[in-house]
């Protein structure tokens, strides 16, 4: 069914953006620190916020999943 593709390509989706590793916060906001959106100052504290959106997306999305089934 074309629904059930739409939702694994979601279910992808998130998996990949809430899947973020320390590491990759890490890069993304040494990235942001380089262009000048985020204060080298910063960094630490924009890094701890991603990995924590991310664990929260993550339980979100989890607990999504469980009403839908």
């Amino acid at each position: 069914m074309p629904g059930d593709e739409l939702f694994k390509r979601y279910l992808e989706i998130g998996a990949t953006v809430l899947g973020m590793s320390r590491e990759r916060a890490e890069t993304i906001v040494r990235d942001l620190v380089a262009s000048g959106e985020v204060a080298k100052g910063q960094a630490t504290k924009a890094a701890d916020w991603l990995v924590e959106r991310s664990r929260s997306g993550s339980e979100e999305v989890a607990e999504l999943v469980r009403r839908e089934i």
